[in-house]
């Protein structure tokens, strides 16, 4: 008789279900893993897809933000910058056009704006961008055939361009767009601390404090043409001051002493170490191109250094430099013989022809205008003539409690060529004209009963 073993029919179909279970289990969590990937990547698309609509839609460059690696604070950029009070200051800063034959000039507001004052318009224009903020310094581009203005601040340079001819036989009478802008930037070249166009507009040098070199840059192309690097420990550069001239370019260092730059063209540049023991607060050049004029943080003696030769003795392997007291500047008396308490000079302002020299100090309320006279073979002499003050309009209000902010001279009208001015900006956002009616030394010897000794 067959005997049945249902035990054994009973395994066998317990271990097939078992089986069968088991694939569909593994093929559930296959599709389950498989969903969520394909979940991971459509909220990564999506969520990449918001952050380009809420760049344009907000316009905020978060590209920008994530590439910026260096935070300097309003206070470094604040010691190293030639306008007094530049934290707080309504007009932080001020430029003139070197060649437009009618007064153009740039004021840099506290909000980052540029506001620029045409005297043949109505109405200033104001340039003004997401990026331009921490603004430190401008300079016109010459013998442009518009009004081109670079603004150095935390993203780069700005470089604004009018279509509106310096020229006044070429006006422009259409209503187009009247400006353009474009940013020139490169890796850790931010928070730009001073500008300087060469003499035919082509080329543009800059210093930053992201970086420890300066940048010739072709602004047309918007390329590098070349860098100058720091000559020792890499620390950055803050002012840089091209002779009147030309010919040489100097380089303030953030740290101690500077470079001077002997220009050769665009690729033939020289560079020597001045001034290895002095920390600069501020600097410049005479007119004649020989002497650097320049005063020492926390110093309130003014210094000459010059050349031994003429500035042919660049052309030699290493120029030696004589260094000089021009005056101390702790008390001051003017030719008339009215006394003041000065100090520490804050920026001092060369006169472009080579006349007056302007300084703004660290804690007077008043501006030093006086002649610095270079006789031949001799040592300069400076000789104060007076101090301007801040012209009160309102009674109720202390001129103590107004003080200069940055100053410039301005070349003569077209249609006032004798005059000229030097104007100045103060606290309490008025600009001020002081006339100046000589352009020559011996006018100024003349009118003020001195003699060029």
């Amino acid at each position: 008789m067959e005997q049945l073993d249902f035990g054994r029919e009973f395994r066998e179909a317990s271990f097939g279900d078992g089986n069968a279970n088991n694939q569909r289990n593994r093929s559930t969590i296959y599709r389950i893993l498989k969903v969520i990937v394909h979940v991971f990547y459509e909220l990564k698309k999506w969520i990449s897809f918001m952050i380009e609509w809420f760049e344009i839609i907000a316009n905020v460059p978060l590209n920008y933000l994530k590439e910026k690696k260096i935070i300097v604070h309003p206070d470094t950029l604040a010691e190293f910058n030639q306008s007094r009070g530049w934290k707080t200051a309504v007009y932080k800063g001020v430029e003139f056009h070197p060649n437009c034959p009618y007064e153009l000039m740039a004021l840099l507001t506290y909000h980052d704006i540029v506001v620029l004052h045409d005297e043949r318009s109505i109405a200033p224009t104001k340039f003004s961008a997401y990026e331009q903020k921490n603004a430190t310094c401008m300079a016109f581009r010459p013998w442009s055939h518009g009004y081109e203005l670079a603004v150095g601040c935390a993203a780069g340079i700005f470089l604004w361009t009018s279509n509106v001819r310096s020229c006044p036989d070429f006006e422009i009478r259409d209503k187009q767009t009247r400006t353009r802008m474009q940013l020139l930037k490169d890796d850790g070249h931010v928070y730009v601390t001073s500008l300087q166009w060469n003499e035919d507009g082509t080329t543009l040098v800059s210093s930053s404090l992201g970086t420890n070199h300066i940048i010739m840059w072709d602004p047309d192309s918007r390329q590098k043409l070349r860098l100058i690097p720091h000559p020792g420990n890499g620390c950055s550069f803050f002012l840089l001051k091209y002779t009147p001239n030309f010919r040489a370019l100097l380089c303030g260092q953030c740290d101690v002493g500077a470079s001077l730059c002997v220009v050769g063209g665009r690729s033939n540049w020289r560079r020597f170490q001045v001034l290895t023991e002095h920390k600069i607060q501020t600097a410049g050049w005479t007119c004649c191109s020989t002497y650097i004029l320049f005063v020492d943080k926390g110093s309130t003696i003014l210094y000459s250094c010059k050349a031994d030769e003429e500035m042919e003795v660049f052309l030699q392997p290493e120029p030696s430099w004589t260094l000089e007291k021009v005056t101390d500047l702790k008390e001051i008396t003017t030719i008339y013989g009215e006394k003041r308490e000065g100090g520490e000079p804050h920026t001092i302002v060369m006169d472009p022809f080579g006349i007056y020299i302007a300084i703004i100090f660290k804690d007077q309320p008043f501006v030093l205008l006086a002649l610095l006279i270079s006789p031949r073979g001799s040592r300069l002499i400076f000789r104060p003539l007076e101090y301007i003050c801040y012209e009160v309009e309102e009674a109720d209000k202390s001129d103590n409690d107004i003080f200069p902010i940055c100053m410039g001279f301005a070349k003569p009208r077209i249609d006032e060529p004798h005059i000229r001015w030097l104007v100045i900006v103060w606290s309490s956002e008025r600009v001020q004209r002081k006339v100046l009616e000589v352009n020559t030394m011996k006018e100024a010897l003349n009118i003020h009963s001195l003699k060029n000794t």
